[in-house]
């Protein structure tokens, strides 16, 4: 991949808030064009995830029945749900979609999923932590972003958006031609086996505080999840870095990457 280290970067934050002792996971939605390897970059980083469940598809019984009746995800052995390509369920029977979407909306911002509601033979409650990350390009999200809005969907996740320059068009291309795309392999990173609380001073808070409110400013709403979400990725970036605290430098990778977490779409 050529040029895409701030995105890189992010999903590592993300996978890592699974490791935050006093953080929900966090999620992502990549937002680019078709071609930009958006599947790539959530493949390299989380097929080989002990943390992860990975899928190219996925329904909402699927995942309930392929995680232990959710047991994993509760007992913290999986923090995060990866779909690589979330066009792959939209594709379904609308109420097959519609049942998704509302199971992911409560797996990821409350907790707690009614499990009679998805799974028929199962009557209980479970509560979970779980991140989701995906990706999707531009069109297809703006066609459901406002029903996604109106349930709280489109916040439950931090988007995460690119384009690329005319000048890395070029760079992609030559990679090709060499044929060095064909000695990228998949990527681990090390993170903790047990969770870590990092602590987060007030100051360092209020300098978060811009963006969550710039975020907010787009999908209509107060702006409380993105500040909690954005907190939780500053934490995730200091544990990245080996911090016990976010410091000035957490701060100044946050607002470098800021610049992509955004439906903006800006050039690298």
């Amino acid at each position: 991949m050529i040029s895409v280290e701030p995105i890189e970067t992010i999903i590592k934050a993300v996978l890592a808030s699974g490791r935050l002792g006093d953080e929900r996971p966090l999620s992502a939605i990549i937002v680019a064009p078709v071609e930009c390897g958006k599947t790539s970059i959530i493949r390299k980083y989380c097929l080989k995830a002990e943390n992860v469940f990975y899928t190219t598809d996925a329904t909402a019984f699927g995942i309930i029945r392929d995680s232990n009746k959710l047991q994993d995800f509760a007992s913290g052995k999986l923090t995060h749900i990866v779909i690589p390509d979330l066009l792959t369920c939209l594709g379904r029977k609308q109420d097959t979609v519609k049942t998704f979407v509302h199971f992911m909306n409560s797996f990821i911002e409350e907790g707690v999923v009614n499990m009679s509601t998805y799974a028929q033979h199962l009557k209980m409650d479970v509560e979970v932590k779980a991140g989701f990350i995906t990706a999707i390009p531009p069109n297809p999200l703006y066609d459901k972003r406002r029903h996604w809005t109106d349930i709280g969907f489109m916040s439950r996740a931090l988007p995460v958006s690119f384009d690329y320059e005319i000048s890395t068009r070029i760079k992609i291309l030559d990679f090709i031609k060499n044929q060095e795309h064909l000695a990228e392999a998949l990527e681990t990173f090390n993170l903790p086996k047990e969770s870590r609380a990092i602590a987060l001073p007030y100051e360092m808070a209020q300098r978060i505080q811009p963006y969550a409110l710039l975020l907010a400013a787009t999908s209509k709403a107060y702006g409380f999840r993105y500040q909690r979400q954005l907190q939780g990725f500053a934490k995730a970036v200091a544990l990245l870095q080996g911090k016990g605290h976010v410091d000035e430098e957490c701060i100044r990778e946050v607002e470098r990457l800021a610049n992509y977490i955004n439906l903006d779409g800006h050039k690298i």
